[in-house]
């Protein structure tokens, strides 16, 4: 993936992919970067995770879920601020792969259940 990570991270509870307030203003203030033109011609990828709770099969589902769901959002956030054909917007599912924090206590598993937001140069 060549692409440059930002600093907005979607984080979710335990097999949920709704967001909280925290990640709907995240998303809010995302789509307003992107009606200033900053990001045309990128693509913002989407990249879920999911903590080592379950089988893998079911935590790479769960991922691409929550991947989706925070497109959906942001979508309807682009839609809103008028920037919903300024970029591409793509989603992936990592499952537990790329855990950011050791899955050995609810603290931990938490970090790992997020939608990191990338951007690179549109396909």
């Amino acid at each position: 993936l060549d692409a440059v990570r930002l600093s907005t991270t979607i984080r979710f509870q335990s097999n949920s992919s709704v967001l909280d307030v925290k990640s709907r203003g995240d998303l809010a203030r995302l789509a307003r970067h992107v009606a200033t033109g900053a990001l045309d011609g990128k693509e913002v990828v989407l990249i879920g995770f999911a903590d080592d709770a379950s089988a893998f099969n079911a935590n790479l589902s769960l991922s691409q879920q929550r991947a989706n769901q925070i497109r959906a959002e942001f979508e309807g956030e682009l839609a809103r601020v008028g920037a919903l054909g300024r970029i591409n917007v793509a989603t992936m599912g990592y499952g537990d792969l790329a855990p950011v924090a050791c899955n050995n206590d609810s603290l931990s598993n938490a970090s790992n259940r997020r939608v990191e937001v990338w951007v690179r140069e549109r396909l």
